[in-house]
C-alpha cells in the first residue's frame, strides 16, 4: 500500500491537515489495483443510482453512500448490497 503523510494547510485563516498519499513511480501497481476493486461495486453503483442515491468512492476504494442526511462507508459490495435490502432505504 502506498505511504501516508500529513500536511498542515492554512484555509482561511483556519489549520486544515490533509493526509496525502504518496505514489511511487517505482509503483503503478497500485493504481491497477485500486481500479480493479472500484470495478467490483460496478452492480451496486447501478442500483444506488435507480435509487437516486448519492455516492462517490474514497480512496483507496471505499464507497461512501449519503441516506438522509448521513454518510455511509462500505469496505466492500456486499455491505452495501445489505444497506440496500434494509426496508427504510
Amino acid at each position: 500500500m502506498a505511504d501516508a503523510s500529513l500536511v498542515e494547510v492554512t484555509y482561511l485563516r483556519s489549520r486544515v491537515e490533509l493526509h496525502l498519499l504518496r505514489m511511487a513511480a517505482a509503483r503503478p501497481y497500485c493504481l491497477i489495483e485500486v481500479s480493479k476493486k472500484r470495478q467490483h461495486y460496478n452492480d451496486v453503483k447501478k442500483k444506488l443510482r435507480a435509487k437516486g442515491l448519492d455516492y462517490r468512492f474514497n480512496f483507496p476504494s471505499w464507497l461512501q453512500v449519503s441516506f438522509n442526511g448521513t454518510s455511509y462507508t462500505f469496505d466492500n459490495p456486499g455491505e452495501v448490497e445489505a444497506f440496500l435490502d434494509k426496508p427504510s432505504v
